[in-house]
């Protein structure tokens, strides 16, 4: 997956992440919620749960609770505070004299009215009218609710099916009060007030979204889904573009402390909307909650893309102020070592090594375990500059070698090593840049010599030609003749300079297609000893060729082996002492056969084998001989293409060539 498409699925991850986590959340409450009451399963309605049953009984416990706080605050100020006292009017059996006291905070659902009969005192949150009076008409007003809960005289009275058990009459909560009170309780089915029912009920048909059975499956695939998201999340966050670096943009180029900052403050603004929950209207309370729920999502993608960008870019320790603070003073502490000499930072780092020492030492066993830790660092970081020291040796090498190509990565160094490094680096870009330019220096005189040579060769033939014409015209005159026997023998040594040097370009350029096969060397070199047998016998030369009783064979072209070897047996015709011997050896050494041949020289060599092996350079100082001095030349790029080696040895008087060529298996 590329760049571009891991970019746009990180974005579309972002919007299905929040229906995934509601998901998720409302699928875990569904199971924690059949966990809790598994008796629910099948109940659609919330006011016949057990859910609904247990926060109603907890209202009757706690507002029996407060009704044994009423009777202890009559006398107090507490009670012009909390409750309002209601004076009962007209007489009614059983109730004359009862003082009611209404709770002032009435806004919930539950409505109820608890009586004690012995001291004349009554609890109710039914609001005060000209319908609610009286005992009977509160007690009228709260049964007419959708669902009621009465007891009196020990007996309950209920439509709750869940709370019409006797056990709920001996709860531990409530028994020590139920035999001295009467007690009225109700709640509507609208739940106009916005309290526990209200918001236990919308929560309750939330999880109604998701049936039972689908919550256990629901559950595990939307949490494995959740965690890939957020994976895709993580590996696309920076990848924006098709290269490899991470993007950052201005808020991730911030100091860490100044993007927290900036992140709580917007963390704050969107608390702020949530104030708007103490106001009774639910559109603006809802409206609050999703303003606020918006912000902090926004505010976690904003924190997590910087969070992972800087850790892919490695910038989430260099953004501190802490670490640029103690890079600073590093940095001026290095400066001021590196100025030191060698000598006082070896002593200096000595110093600081014992007085560590000495500090941890006394410290005890945590001073201890801090030493090894130093210890262990300290053989990680002398590792770790031998290792750079061998890539810098390696390079050097390499570079002695003629690889000048490879360079080091300065980002792998430190301090003086990646200096060092850079120098080599530099010096390895010298070498190239110079071996360059004798390349493109050799190819040029290469392909001067090719065309010159060309051009020489159209106006030479003709010259030949011409030359050739007036032989054969009848002239008497003897000085004619003796003109064109010059011109003939200088015509055709230019014809053969010039076809040395097209063949000599060829060979050093390797523009020469070249035929590999396998060869017995025996039998050419036989062959060539032949063909060279009268001109060596002219100038008594005797050969002695010395062959393995079994041929010999290796894998080279032919015809470009067979001008090696007429080169170098026409160089001992012409150069070799008169009444001397040549020997010709045929050897086998392994995996390639050496092939020698060795003569006394008639002239002085006074000059090094590898000025001989240059081109137009010949072995008699005087160059009274035919030659153009480009043979030897020639006969060595010959074998170095077939891949083999040629190699020229002067002692005293004696020349001596050994070539070796791959043996044919």
């Amino acid at each position: 997956m590329n760049r571009n498409k891991m970019y746009i699925w990180k974005n579309i991850s972002y919007v299905i992440l929040p229906i995934c986590i509601i998901l998720l959340i409302i699928s875990g409450m569904k199971i924690s919620y059949n966990m809790e009451y598994p008796d629910d399963k099948n109940e659609t309605d919330f006011f016949n749960t057990n859910q609904f049953a247990n926060i109603y009984e907890s209202s009757i416990c706690s507002n029996l609770m407060r009704m044994e706080q009423v009777k202890n605050q009559i006398n107090t100020t507490n009670e012009r505070y909390y409750y309002e006292n209601r004076i009962i009017t007209t007489n009614e059996n059983g109730y004359e004299g009862l003082r009611i006291y209404y709770n002032k905070n009435s806004n919930n659902n539950f409505k109820y009215l608890i009586i004690d009969k012995e001291s004349k005192v009554a609890y109710t949150n039914v609001n005060l009218t000209m319908e609610s009076d009286t005992i009977e008409e509160i007690k009228n007003i709260i049964q007419n609710n959708t669902y009621y809960w009465n007891v009196e005289n020990k007996e309950i009275n209920t439509n709750i099916e869940k709370l019409s058990l006797s056990k709920l009459m001996y709860g531990n909560t409530y028994n020590e009060y139920v035999e001295n009170y009467i007690m009225y309780t109700g709640i509507s089915e609208e739940l106009i007030f916005q309290d526990q029912y209200d918001a236990n009920k919308k929560i309750y048909n939330m999880m109604n979204f998701i049936k039972n059975d689908n919550a256990y499956f629901i559950f595990p695939v939307i949490s494995i889904m959740t965690i890939w998201l957020f994976v895709v999340i993580i590996i696309g966050i920076g990848k924006k573009n098709e290269d490899e670096n991470i993007t950052l943009n201005w808020f991730d180029k911030l100091p860490l402390l100044v993007s927290t900052l900036i992140i709580l403050f917007i963390i704050a603004f969107g608390s702020c909307f949530l104030t708007l929950l103490s106001i009774d209207n639910w559109s603006i309370k809802l409206t609050a909650i999703l303003i606020a729920i918006t912000i902090y999502y926004i505010t976690f993608i904003i924190s997590i893309e910087t969070f992972i960008k800087r850790i892919k870019s490695r910038t989430l320790i260099k953004n501190t102020v802490i670490y640029k603070f103690l890079k600073f003073i590093v940095k001026i502490i290095k400066n001021i070592f590196y100025r030191l000499n060698v000598s006082f930072r070896v002593i200096g780092i000595a110093i600081a090594i014992i007085i560590v020492h000495l500090i941890l030492f006394s410290m005890e066993a945590g001073g201890i375990l801090i030493l090894i830790a130093l210890w262990i660092s300290s053989i990680y970081w002398i590792i770790k500059k031998l290792n750079n020291f061998e890539k810098i040796r390696e390079q050097i090498k390499q570079i002695y070698e003629g690889n000048t190509k490879n360079r080091l990565n300065i980002e792998e160094f430190k301090g003086e090593q990646k200096e060092i490094a850079g120098y080599v680096n530099d010096i390895a870009g010298g070498f190239s840049n110079a071996i360059e330019k004798s390349l493109k220096s050799e190819r040029l005189k290469t392909e001067l010599i090719t065309n010159v040579s060309h051009d020489i060769k159209t106006p030479l033939t003709s010259i030949i030609n011409y030359v050739d014409l007036i032989k054969k015209e009848n002239i008497d005159n003897e000085k004619v003749q003796e003109y064109l026997e010059v011109l003939d023998n200088k015509s055709q040594r230019l014809k053969k300079l010039t076809e040395d040097l097209v063949e000599a370009s060829k060979a050093s350029s390797g523009n020469i297609k070249l035929n590999i096969e396998k060869l017995n060397i025996n039998e050419m070199m036989k062959q060539v000893c032949g063909e060279f047998e009268d001109r060596f016998t002219k100038k008594s030369l005797q050969t002695i060729l010395n062959l393995d009783e079994k041929d010999n064979y290796i894998l080279a072209d032919s015809r470009y082996l067979y001008r090696v070897l007429e080169n170098l047996f026409s160089n001992i015709s012409k150069y070799a002492l008169d009444g001397s011997r040549v020997y010709i050896d045929v050897l086998d050494r392994d995996n390639n056969i050496g092939i020698e041949l060795k003569n006394i020289s008639k002239e002085k060599l006074n000059i090094s084998p590898d000025e001989l092996m240059q081109r137009f350079v010949r072995g008699d100082s005087s160059r009274n001989t035919e030659g153009s001095g480009l043979g030897l030349s020639i006969a060595q790029s010959l074998i170095q293409l077939q891949s083999g080696k040629f190699i020229l040895y002067l002692d005293g008087d004696l020349f001596k060539v050994c070539i070796e060529l791959r043996k044919a298996k």
